[in-house]
């Protein structure tokens, strides 16, 4: 700086208060714009020798260092000299400004070496290299004045720099001595007085003032190292015009802001109002280098790593506006641990739909990195990717492959491609249903093995072919039908009928004598040819006939109610097997299931594309093998009746296959047409009028079992309760006829008596069989249908065995 400066500004603060007394109450405000730039080089290499005898000490120093500093000041301030229409005084030291912005970028860069040899060996050395850069403080000095009698024009900023300094030395051996350098203070000022300079510059324009100044010096100077060497290089320029206050500023970034390593992007700011100045600079500046010109920025990732780009506006008339985007440089290492991707399975082992998400691990930096870079698939008609944190989520779209790239905003790829396959089944889905199918076929081949066990043993058949022949017995000794084979029933009069019959046609005889027509008869000569004749005609014959037909219908109802209990001995022996093979059947239709179930989930999971709707295909009932058997079911009185098991993943099967290829079951049970059944399926009912239509199914033999129940238990109602009265009945009638005609054969008279006595019990018994009578009709109508019903219900028992037969194939 021109030396005459300091006493110019000690005589302008001096006078400074004069100057400003004269103000207006409402001043000229004044923008000035200022721009300085400084380079200052210097150098220096001299030796130097010092000799003894038998030493000579040689000593090296070799310095060099640039500096360069450039600043813009944009301030409003106050004129104030006193006559401000022809002249302009403006210091910062007596007075503050109205606004003031300072942007400016400082460096310093120096290497010294010094070093000493002894007799030509290195005795001592120092290396030394700083480099630091810094931005200008927000704060300046300017000092400008334009008068008739004195023109001058200077400006002071200050640059705070941070960097780093490498530095070696040397005494016997080389140490580094590293260190950071922080607040190194860099100047960039300069002024001129216009009296003793020619290449100062200062005038008056016609809207205000301007200065101009540069300067080239070059010195040499003796230090005690040796000469120094210095050049510097000076610019200013300053315009200072009256102060319109603009609009407030509107500053917008555009650009990418997340180069990859070593990769350029350009950002440009623009601003309103037009005509200022910008400022960049990144938090923090070593992850991304910067390089500024006005209002674009050149941006290169150096290394990973989040940070903020900032860009400052200042309008012509000092006003300051910031904006800010994110910035960030990133490097993508690998996925999942460096393993290959997972499959993404559409379905589960259930044939439930998944979620069809998958979270993969994403390794790099800066932390966090899956949230600042898209992943883009190539098909994205297979799935979508979002990241988040260190992960990133992949939602399958549909089955297929694709590759999927990782790509900073600015589009470049970053990180390596990685196959990412969207299937309906994973593997592992697939090898656990191909487990589990081959353990139900094993099941299944054991379940019929015990279905044609209990289906074909002599016990069940014996039941079975039992209980037709037994229903007719029943009927056939009841009275009740004549059944002829393979003949519907035909109607027939009852035995109770004829009792009956006989026991009014003897009440009405009792009813109709009197004792005149005995005593009459009695006392003619042929007297006892007239009483034979009496008791022939009147008493004997039909007591007698009561009495034989009687004895006829005890004995028919004792083989009735044999039969009875034949008929329920039968149907107890064949429920027992009934349910027997009714649980095999359910744990047969189960085990089917298991297989048509996997089988359909396998076919799914062998498609490449679901083009089917979104019901789930169900496998509730499908339980994995257990480790341990499982309990047997409720045992049946028989010993020789096998008991159920299910059969066992994890234990020797009885003749189990060697291979797969040795299970050759039927994916589809046997078509066995349904018969209609008539039976009383409610416990209400009786007889075999109820039809429906059962086929082999556990559901249907539990159906038929109730029916048989309930037909079983009509025939023992009948059996133990109307039976045994009619039974009773026709012995009581069997004991009065029987006394009547002892009591005939001795003395008419007092059979007279007797008869007449015994005439109400004896209608009583005859009502009592009538209304036996009335009931076995009604039974009949019930039962006539079951001969036929029954032989329907056995032949599907029968085509159980069908099942063994058709439904399973194997080569054990």
């Amino acid at each position: 700086m021109n030396k005459i400066l300091p006493f110019v500004l000690c005589v302008l603060l001096i006078g400074c208060k004069v100057l400003k007394a004269q103000n207006s109450d409402d001043p000229q405000l004044w923008l000035i714009t200022a721009n300085i730039s400084v380079s200052k080089k210097i150098s220096r290499d001299t030796i130097s020798l010092v000799s003894l005898p038998n030493y000579q000490s040689d000593k090296e120093f070799h310095q060099t260092s640039q500096t360069t500093a450039n600043a813009t000041i944009t301030a409003v301030v106050e004129n104030q000299a006193e006559n401000q229409f022809a002249e302009f005084f403006y210091s910062s030291d007596g007075d503050e400004p109205v606004s003031m912005h300072v942007s400016g970028k400082g460096t310093h860069t120096s290497s010294d070496r010094v070093s000493e040899s002894i007799n030509g060996k290195l005795y001592s050395a120092d290396k030394r290299t700083d480099h630091v850069s810094g931005e200008a403080l927000h704060d300046a000095d300017i000092q400008f004045i334009y008068s008739e009698d004195y023109k001058m024009a200077s400006v002071s900023v200050k640059i705070i720099a941070r960097g780093k300094s490498n530095a070696q030395n040397y005494f016997g051996e080389w140490k580094d001595y590293n260190s950071a350098i922080e607040d190194y203070l860099i100047w960039c000022d300069g002024g001129c007085d216009y009296s003793n300079d020619k290449n100062c510059i200062i005038t008056k324009t016609g809207t205000g003032y301007t200065a101009s100044w540069s300067s080239n010096e070059n010195e040499k100077a003796a230090t005690s190292n040796g000469i120094q060497y210095q050049t510097t290089e000076t610019n200013l320029q300053i315009t200072i015009i009256p102060y319109k206050e603009s609009e407030n500023p509107v500053i917008t970034l555009n650009g990418c802001t997340n180069p990859g390593i070593g990769e350029k992007q350009t950002v440009t700011a623009t601003a309103k109002p037009e005509g200022g100045s910008f400022k960049f600079w990144l938090e923090p500046s070593d992850i991304i280098t910067l390089a500024a010109n006005d209002a674009t920025a050149t941006l290169t990732g150096l290394k990973a790593g989040r940070g903020i780009l900032r860009v400052e506006y200042t309008t012509p008339d000092g006003k300051i506006e910031q904006t800010s985007k994110e910035a960030s440089c990133v490097t993508i290492d690998c996925y999942n641990e460096g393993k290959a991707i997972p499959q993404i399975a559409l379905f589960d082992v259930n044939g439930k739909k998944n979620s069809g998400i998958l979270t993969v691990t994403v390794k790099g930096e800066p932390e966090n990195v899956a949230e600042i870079v898209s992943f883009v698939p190539e098909n994205p008609g297979v799935l979508s990717a979002v990241g988040t944190g260190s992960e990133v989520m992949l939602q399958a779209v549909n089955t297929g492959k694709t590759t999927l790239q990782a790509k900073t905003e600015c589009g470049a790829n970053t990180g390596p491609a990685v196959m990412v396959e969207v299937v309906n089944c994973d593997d592992e889905t697939i090898a656990t249903l191909e487990r589990i199918k081959k353990a139900a076929l094993e099941n299944l081949a054991v379940v019929t093995k015990k279905l044609q066990s209990v289906a074909g043993s002599e016990e069940f058949i014996k039941a079975r072919d039992e209980l037709v022949s037994s229903t007719r017995e029943l009927l056939a000794k009841a009275g009740l039908a004549i059944i002829a084979s393979g003949k519907s029933p035909t109607k027939a009069i009852s035995a109770a009928t004829k009792v009956a019959d006989k026991g009014s046609a003897l009440s009405e005889i009792i009813a109709s004598s009197t004792p005149e027509e005995l005593k009459n008869n009695i006392g003619k000569p042929v007297s006892g040819d007239a009483f034979e004749e009496i008791v022939q005609n009147r008493f004997e014959g039909i007591t007698g006939e009561v009495w034989g037909k009687t004895l006829s219908a005890i004995f028919a109802a004792d083989e009735v109610q044999k039969a009875s209990k034949k008929f329920g001995d039968n149907i107890g022996q064949l429920l027992k097997h009934e349910e027997v093979i009714k649980e095999i059947l359910e744990l047969y239709e189960k085990t089917h299931r298991d297989v048509q179930a996997i089988t359909a989930l396998q076919q799914r999971c062998a498609r490449q594309k679901d083009n089917t709707d979104d019901q789930d295909i169900p496998l509730a009932e499908l339980k994995p093998i257990p480790k341990e058997q499982t309990p047997q079911s409720k045992p049946t009185p028989k010993p020789e009746t096998p008991t159920i098991e299910q059969p066992q993943n994890n234990e020797p099967l009885a003749e189990a296959p060697e291979s797969d290829d040795d299970i050759l079951v039927d994916p589809e049970p046997p078509v066995i047409p349904p018969r209609m059944v008539g039976l009383p399926y409610e416990p209400a009912d009786c007889g075999c009028n109820t039809t429906k239509n059962l086929s082999v199914k556990s559901s249907d033999f539990s159906m038929m079992g109730a029916g048989l129940h309930n037909l079983n238990e009509c025939v023992k109602n009948f059996s133990n309760n109307v039976l045994p009265d009619y039974q009773l009945a026709l012995k009581e009638l069997s004991e009065l006829t029987e006394t009547l005609s002892a009591t005939l054969k001795t003395d008419a008279d007092a059979f007279l008596v007797q008869a007449k006595e015994s005439q109400p019990q004896l209608d009583a018994i005859v009502a009592r069989i009538k209304a036996y009578d009335n009931a076995e009709q009604v039974f009949l109508n019930q039962m006539e249908k079951c001969p036929e019903s029954i032989t329907s219900g056995m032949d599907i028992l029968q085509s159980v065995e069908k099942i063994t037969i058709e439904s399973i194939k194997t080569n054990y």
